[in-house]
């Protein structure tokens, strides 16, 4: 079996595990109230940037201190926790509620799927030599949230009703649109 790179007790390892789990503990209630005060869109994305920028210097941190690693783990947690009540409070602004409980159903899903296929391709990033093996995962994941962010912080909304350039895309011109026929 090849020994890894960083020489951890037992102990340690078990608390660097669990140190995403410890962070949620604290980013559950606080993220939800949250995005009843600030609104859900800036809620999410402050809380998923800031667990996309502490995943994208988990190599840095594990070379550099044990202690640090941790403290990344621990606000990767604190930044993941909130997603859920997020999620539920947008849900609850955006989708007509006949419609809700499929819809929540569906987004849900895609936590499964996307741990899945996390899965499958850390495995391939771990055994390859692309960007140091191991280190691509935490690169790779933080830097495409990081993308993610940059590319809806500014045109996202919170609510439906607020945005004038929003309604105008959903509203259209219904007069032309009613009066066109079908072939």
């Amino acid at each position: 079996m090849k020994r890894g790179e960083f020489h951890w007790s037992p102990e340690t390892e078990g608390l660097a595990l669990g140190a995403v789990y410890y962070g949620q503990l604290f980013g559950f209630m606080p993220g939800g109230r949250m995005a009843e005060v600030y609104g859900g869109k800036r809620t999410l994305i402050a809380f998923i940037f800031m667990a996309s920028l502490c995943t994208a210097a988990v190599p840095f941190a594990a070379r550099f201190s044990v202690h640090l690693f941790i403290a990344c783990r621990f606000l990767i947690g604190v930044g993941t926790a909130p997603v859920i009540p997020v999620l539920f409070h947008l849900i609850s602004r955006w989708i007509p509620e006949s419609e809700r409980s499929f819809n929540a159903s569906f987004i849900l899903a895609g936590y499964g799927v996307g741990t899945f296929l996390s899965f499958l391709t850390s495995g391939m990033l771990c055994a390859s030599e692309f960007l140091g093996g191991w280190p691509s995962v935490f690169y790779i994941g933080g830097n495409q949230s990081i993308g993610q962010y940059l590319s809806v912080h500014k045109d996202s909304f919170s609510n439906p009703p607020t945005s004038k350039r929003l309604e105008e895309a959903v509203v259209g011109d219904w007069p032309k649109m009613i009066k066109f026929k079908a072939l």
